[in-house]
């Protein structure tokens, strides 16, 4: 079975090259990566690296991807399209950041075994637990924002001050960008098969618009697409991502960066991924994770 992973990059080289090493030891892997374009010192350490590999299953793009703008979404799409073509039949959205945390043979055996599900965190909106002001993240689509036009990291509260004023207007003019659907959120990281990814790169080219000047779409296009698809779609939806994520803030980071006192955790549940692992905290834990899968 192929299985693409869809990875986009913008920090940590070696945490990604360690990534690439692990994927490779899957036989019928195929990587797509993209690293941010403004981040070119990642991109300078790690094309090196890929020449030294010389592998045809990896593949690297260097497209700018601002936080919370509409190119995330659309970065994954397009090596998910490209993925199609080559006949994979896993799509798996991760970071250079992430990791598998079970032996491969484990992660090969259990796609083989639900094959034709897939596993995607999702929620109707508005939800109460994934706040927002008002209107609980219904907001990043209802209202125009500017993430597509300046970018938000780098600007900090300037951007904020910009943004939360540009949308009191359109409330008070009011602006509503919303559709007659039901919206769903959940995290952009998830595993679909091939039907799904089928169905939701075909839906993305007609309803792309819609999302344009919207904040992080890719946490509610995937599964706006998917919930309101054809119920057999719908019925082979498994609502639990795989991935281990600690909601918590650690070493400055919310998510917060892995560590070695987040084993038992990582290995005690049912995920297949973790993230995040930096490499100033997590080569303890990499190694615990591998003497683990040693003994099993």
């Amino acid at each position: 079975m192929k299985h693409s992973f869809l990875i986009t990059a913008y920090r940590d080289a070696p945490m990604l090259e360690a990534l690439i090493e692990q994927l490779l030891a899957l036989p019928d892997a195929y990587l797509w990566i993209n690293i941010d374009g403004r981040y070119p010192r990642v991109i300078a350490a790690i094309k090196p690296y890929l020449e030294r590999l010389n592998s045809p299953r990896v593949q690297l793009r260097t497209r700018r991807v601002r936080w919370g703008s509409y190119e995330h979404m659309d970065v994954f799409l397009q090596m998910a399209q490209a993925a199609m073509q080559d006949g994979c039949e896993y799509f798996h959205t991760i970071t250079g950041q992430c990791r598998i945390v079970r032996p491969l043979n484990q992660f090969e055996e259990f796609f083989e075994k639900e094959k034709g599900k897939s596993f995607i965190q999702y929620f109707a909106l508005p939800d109460v637990n994934w706040n927002g002001i008002g209107e609980p993240r219904l907001d990043r689509v209802k209202y125009y924002q500017l993430h597509d036009l300046l970018d938000a990291r780098r600007l900090g509260i300037v951007f904020e001050v910009l943004n939360r004023s540009f949308k009191g207007v359109q409330k008070l003019l009011g602006i509503n960008r919303l559709k007659e659907r039901t919206y769903y959120g959940g995290i952009v990281y998830f595993s679909l098969h091939r039907n799904a990814m089928a169905y939701l790169l075909t839906e993305w080219e007609n309803i792309s618009s819609e999302f344009k000047y919207t904040f992080c779409c890719e946490e509610t296009v995937p599964q706006t697409i998917l919930l309101n698809g054809p119920q057999e779609l719908v019925n082979s939806l498994v609502n639990f991502d795989l991935r281990y994520i600690l909601w918590a803030t650690q070493h400055g980071e919310n998510p917060g960066l892995l560590d070695l006192s987040n084993l038992e955790a990582v290995l005690g549940g049912e995920h297949l991924f973790a993230r995040k692992f930096d490499s100033r905290y997590a080569i303890p834990l990499i190694e615990s994770i591998q003497a683990n899968q040693s003994e099993l």
